[in-house]
């Protein structure tokens, strides 16, 4: 089930596993832990705009974790992601 979660790490675009080419080009927004694990990010519109401003930057983000296995989209197969956060806050 979803659940509260805080995570600390360099905010970045998710690397593509499959795609090339222009499609390879677009950014995922997403978090790579201190240990190396890819998270997902769900930015609101409230808070898009002040987290672009740390694009690749280390932050720490707090929200409501979905891990991937319970996602039923397959929106997120071409991405390392372990979840998809929608977050509440980040500093």
């Amino acid at each position: 089930a979803p659940y509260q979660a805080t995570l600390t790490g360099e905010f970045n675009c998710m690397p593509h596993l499959t795609a090339t080419g222009p499609e390879a080009e677009v950014c995922v927004w997403g978090i790579k832990t201190d240990v190396g694990e890819w998270y997902a990010l769900d930015i609101p519109e409230s808070l898009y705009t002040g987290m672009l401003e740390r694009s690749y930057a280390r932050i720490t983000v707090t929200g409501i974790m979905t891990p991937i296995e319970q996602i039923s989209s397959d929106q997120w197969k071409d991405f390392p992601a372990e979840g998809v956060m929608q977050v509440e806050r980040f500093e």
